[in-house]
């Protein structure tokens, strides 16, 4: 069984396509009050 931690998935939406969306979302990081947002993306090859 799996743990709560082992179950996040925080690529999640990272590699989406037009045909196919996979929830369009960002996994932004920052800090709190922060201005500059950090995302992890994918490459296109």
């Amino acid at each position: 069984m799996k743990t709560i931690l082992e179950s996040i998935e925080i690529r999640c939406g990272t590699a989406s396509k037009h045909a196919f969306s996979r929830g369009n979302t960002l996994p932004y990081t920052e800090v709190p009050f922060g201005m500059n947002y950090f995302v992890p993306q994918t490459l296109g090859d």
